[in-house]
């Protein structure tokens, strides 16, 4: 099972993620990867074949990837361990509340 999910702020594209779950045997195995523009310039923005932003332009912040995986990795992991409610859904609401939360701290 391939999902990728494309994640915006305020409307406009700042990052995805992509998962993998693969069946083995009598267990599952998840790859993800999470692309998430931090630093990208506007001129680098305007490269995209579509509107994107990253979290520098749109919060005029330095952002540093360690504080973002620490708000954000525990409770992906959580949803991932509990496979009975998990949804690519869920996991992009997840995703997307916690980059929230960090931009409400500022």
């Amino acid at each position: 099972i391939i999902w990728p999910i494309v994640l915006f702020l305020s409307g406009i594209n700042c990052g995805g993620i992509l998962g993998v779950v693969v069946e083995k045997g009598a267990f599952w195995e998840v790859f993800m990867g999470i692309g998430l523009n931090i630093k990208m310039s506007e001129k680098e923005c305007e490269k995209i074949d579509q509107p994107a932003t990253s979290l520098e332009i749109a919060t005029k912040r330095i952002w540093y990837a360690r504080e973002i995986l620490k708000e954000i990795v525990p409770p992906i992991r959580d949803q991932l361990m509990n496979l009975e409610t998990f949804s690519s859904k869920n996991l992009q609401k997840t995703f997307q509340k916690r980059i929230l939360y960090l931009l409400k701290e500022l």
